[in-house]
């Protein structure tokens, strides 16, 4: 159980560091150079927003899928 515990951690402050670190320094490009920072940074949270929606837009259609194919 502690080695679910552990790997569950490791795996939570490996996916925030993943997420955090590319922010931040994007958020310090964009203070010290605006005209580049600024265009990165809406780029990586279009990102981010593809791959928070893409898999629950794949889930709602294979939930449609499979539930339109039992009528």
């Amino acid at each position: 159980m502690q080695s679910i515990a552990d790997y569950l951690t490791s795996l939570v402050c490996s996916v925030a560091s993943v997420l955090v670190v590319p922010t931040a320094l994007l958020l310090l490009l964009r203070m010290f150079v605006p005209a580049l920072g600024g265009p990165l940074l809406s780029a990586w949270g279009q990102l981010l927003a593809w791959l928070l929606l893409v898999p629950v837009r794949l889930i709602r259609w294979l939930a449609q899928e499979a539930f339109s194919r039992r009528r």
